[in-house]
């Protein structure tokens, strides 16, 4: 299993416990990827700093490499993997049934509803191909009328309902309450806002 972190200014892949054959795919299949590296073992025997390494680099390090189990010390070891903005589309994992699990785009990703997921930032995905979360590029005001700030994580359920976003502008509840700029809102399945988190 792997974790992306997402970042507004570039992709950052975590890969825990650290898989070389995916790694190795990665970077044969993008060679546009920079992959950078943080270790907290100083006993592996990587030559480091490796920051600037490019895939070529690091294919040639993975042949070398590849049969010394110290050099990768998967528990210890963390690869992030930075997008050039002159890149194209990555879809960086999928599922079995094809669709992607996560992807990345140089471009500004707009949806069908208004809203715009920002260039070179992952946007995740559900097995059913539903957009599960990404970055705003601008503000968005929902359906529902809440206005969610730029250059923060939006969250979905599988049914297309909003999990979690935060607000851009003080809104008034239904029941009357100012919920302030900057406020968290987690929502139910249903839509029905759940809790808001104070900034």
């Amino acid at each position: 299993m792997y974790k992306i972190q997402i970042d507004e200014d570039y992709t950052s892949l975590v890969l825990t416990p650290l898989s070389l054959d995916w790694l190795e795919k990665i970077l044969e299949e993008n060679p546009d990827l920079i992959p950078l590296i943080e270790q907290s073992d100083p006993n592996s025997p990587l030559p480091l700093p490796l920051a600037n390494a490019t895939s070529e680099t690091w294919m040639s390090l993975l042949k070398k490499y590849r049969n010394k189990e110290e050099a990768f010390p998967s528990d210890q070891m963390f690869f992030r993997v930075l997008l050039k903005k002159s890149g194209k589309p990555h879809v960086l994992q999928s599922y079995e049934n094809g669709n992607p699990q996560a992807a990345v785009f140089p471009e500004n990703r707009e949806f069908s509803d208004g809203s715009q997921a920002r260039a070179n930032t992952p946007i995740r995905y559900a097995e059913n191909g539903q957009v599960i979360n990404f970055i705003f590029n601008h503000d968005w005001q929902s359906p529902a009328g809440l206005w969610l700030k730029a250059g923060t994580l939006v969250e979905y359920f599988e049914n297309g309902n909003l999990k979690q976003a935060t607000l851009a502008k003080d809104w008034a509840s239904p029941k009357g309450r100012l919920i302030k700029a900057g406020t968290v809102l987690e929502f139910s399945k249903n839509g029905r806002i759940k809790e808001s988190i104070p900034k």
